[in-house]
């Protein structure tokens, strides 16, 4: 009588693991950004190309990365000074929610050479690179969607 408890316990469990598996990567409704995931707002499609995590449409084109604590704002803006060059960088924040996006505009001779958006969730730093239009609520989403991957069970 044990080991029928124990093997409908067992099965019982895998079932649960399975399930939670099933539901935790599911890769139709979310994308993979580093150890993190997104939800894919609407009428978007994801796609990993070594580069980071691209979720575009006809209209927009963001590729998000999650980047070392190291890599803050700080690090990101170092690049432009070392190139030697004379630029120009802007920043503005916005809140989303409970987390604050930062913009980051840098021009050289009043010409805008990149723009980019970060923010930090979960002790992680994300960056967006925006191609194409600007759609507030697709940022709003992968931003206030943005959750650590769960450990698989071992």
């Amino acid at each position: 009588m044990d080991r029928k408890l124990v093997g409908i316990l067992v099965v019982i469990l895998l079932i649960i693991m399975l399930i939670y598996g099933v539901l935790a990567y599911n890769s139709t409704y979310n994308a993979k950004i580093g150890s993190s995931s997104v939800s894919i707002p609407e009428g978007f499609q994801s796609e990993y190309d070594g580069n980071g995590t691209k979720i575009y449409n006809n209209e927009s084109e963001y590729v998000l990365h999650e980047l070392d604590r190291i890599n803050t704002l700080d690090s990101l803006i170092e690049q432009y000074h070392l190139e030697g060059e004379n630029y120009t960088i802007d920043s503005k924040i916005y809140p989303l929610g409970l987390v604050n996006l930062t913009s980051v505009t840098v021009k050289q001779n009043d010409k805008t050479v990149d723009t980019f958006y970060y923010y930090e969730k979960n002790e992680k730093v994300y960056k967006i690179d925006v191609k194409g239009n600007y759609n507030k609520t697709a940022i709003q989403t992968l931003v206030n969607t943005t959750t650590i991957n769960p450990v698989p069970f071992i």
